[in-house]
């Protein structure tokens, strides 16, 4: 707000928003109030400023699973009346109805910005992306009798690794 020096700036309702002798005016709550300048000089006051209205930060959750595998979906709430950001594209996509996909493996968070309002919220780091397993089929020699062949299965990125054989025609 300006001016920037000569005086004392003044917020109506300061538990709403506070303001800097140097006018910088920070929100602290919902609701409204308005602003005085007290010039230091002549110590006469201005006119109140316009109204300032001051929005509530819109209520986000991760209303599925917080974690989930490449390509799984999962669901961030509100589905609508807003726009949705991921703060790590490459780990998750997520469409402005909040439907959260998996792209590769890591932590993300999502930014939400209202449309009526232009407020935000953020949800840092809110969602595990997990690697999908990845399976290895070894072909082994056929047995004794030539009829049966072994096959070996290992995979990994599951947290562990097992390994299975089984035999087949």
């Amino acid at each position: 707000m300006s001016p920037a020096s000569g005086g004392t700036w003044i917020s109506a309702n300061p538990g709403v928003a506070s303001v800097t002798n140097s006018g910088l005016v920070t929100a602290i709550s919902s609701g409204t109030t308005r602003f005085i300048f007290s010039h230091t000089s002549t110590g006469c006051f201005s006119d109140s400023s316009a109204l300032l209205t001051v929005s509530p930060s819109p209520e986000i959750i991760l209303a599925g699973p917080s974690q989930i595998c490449v390509e799984q979906t999962t669901q961030l709430n509100p589905i609508s009346g807003g726009t949705w950001v991921s703060l790590q594209p490459s780990i998750a996509s997520v469409s402005n109805t909040g439907l959260v996909t998996g792209i590769s493996a890591g932590i993300v968070g999502f930014r939400y910005i209202q449309n009526s309002t232009g407020c935000e919220a953020t949800l840092p780091n809110v969602l595990t992306v997990l690697p999908k397993p990845v399976i290895e089929v070894r072909e082994f020699r056929p047995s004794a009798s030539g009829k049966y062949k072994s096959f070996a299965f290992n995979w990994r990125n599951m947290g562990l690794c097992k390994s299975s054989h089984r035999g087949g025609k």
